[in-house]
């Protein structure tokens, strides 16, 4: 008898109960399953004191094999349609440069012009959704938790909830595009960070869109253990990494720029008189003088 596949509800409890113990480690932390902001509802809602008088919030959406739809790359049709017509904007503007034509805004250049747009448009759209752009697609859970305010932002699945490997990966593709966190819970519950999120606007205050935001400051409060999560020291790492980068790629050219404009940076040791220059002859030197 096959194993039935693990429940949406048993993914939010799994979270709820490791997830800080796992990967926040904070000592005084606020986790509740279906939290509600004052239009959406959050499947895991985890809060701390991230600093004195600055809460850090964390969301969940947790997804199961019955909801897996959400979980696929589909093509995000309001992005398809703006970028369709941005295109067909540019290729109308390029072509009417190109054959050197004077749009005058009569009746008939009028009617002209929208049905060039519009007809454009749908082509060019239509096309861009058989090309099958990466870009103009999206994952709707992802769309749905960009409706909670946190300040680091994860999806969780079962072990069992996606089948096909060209869809888990598509998945892990678009969450680290989206910088959101990815988390693999198996059988027993335990956790498996596939990808870390990134922090968002650290010490903006996400807290007061949810409900019982006065029961959650009275726990967060007490003995709050203050400090950057690991995805803000993953983030401050890089950054150093792309300044130390940037300060070595800004010296390198300025060198370059010396050597061409104003003199070598290692003098030439084989250059024409440098032996001289170094080292006379004993015949040169002043009688008398010590050596």
């Amino acid at each position: 008898m096959p194993a039935k596949p693990m429940t949406e509800r048993f993914v939010q409890n799994a979270v709820a109960e490791r997830l800080n113990k796992k990967y926040y480690r904070r000592r005084s932390a606020y986790v509740a399953t279906e939290a509600y902001t004052k239009l959406k509802r959050a499947d895991v809602l985890l809060a701390f004191m991230r600093a004195r008088n600055s809460p850090y919030v964390v969301v969940v959406e947790a997804k199961s094999r019955t909801t897996i739809h959400q979980l696929k790359l589909k093509d995000n049709h309001k992005r398809l349609r703006w970028t369709g017509r941005g295109v067909t904007l540019i290729l109308l503007a390029l072509l009417s440069g190109t054959l050197g034509y004077q749009w005058y805004f009569n009746a008939v250049n009028t009617v002209l012009l929208l049905s060039l747009f519009l007809l454009g448009s749908v082509i060019i759209t239509s096309v861009m959704r058989w090309l099958v752009l990466t870009r103009l697609q999206s994952v709707g859970a992802i769309e749905q938790l960009s409706r909670y305010p946190a300040n680091e932002q994860w999806i969780a699945i079962g072990e069992d909830t996606i089948t096909k490997e060209e869809d888990y990966a598509a998945l892990h593709r678009q969450c680290r595009k989206n910088r959101i966190g990815l988390i693999v819970v198996n059988k027993r519950g335990k956790l498996k960070i596939k990808t870390e999120p990134a922090p968002r606007h650290t010490f903006n205050n996400y807290l007061d869109p949810y409900g019982k935001k006065k029961e959650i400051l009275k726990v967060i409060e007490e003995r709050p253990e203050y400090g950057a999560t690991r995805a803000e020291r993953k983030k401050r790492r890089r950054q150093l990494v792309n300044i130390l980068l940037l300060v070595g790629l800004v010296a390198v050219l300025s060198l370059l720029f010396y050597e061409e404009n104003v003199a070598p940076v290692v003098p030439d040791p084989f250059s024409e008189g440098a032996f001289e220059r170094g080292h006379k002859p004993a015949s040169d030197r002043t009688l008398g003088a010590p050596y």
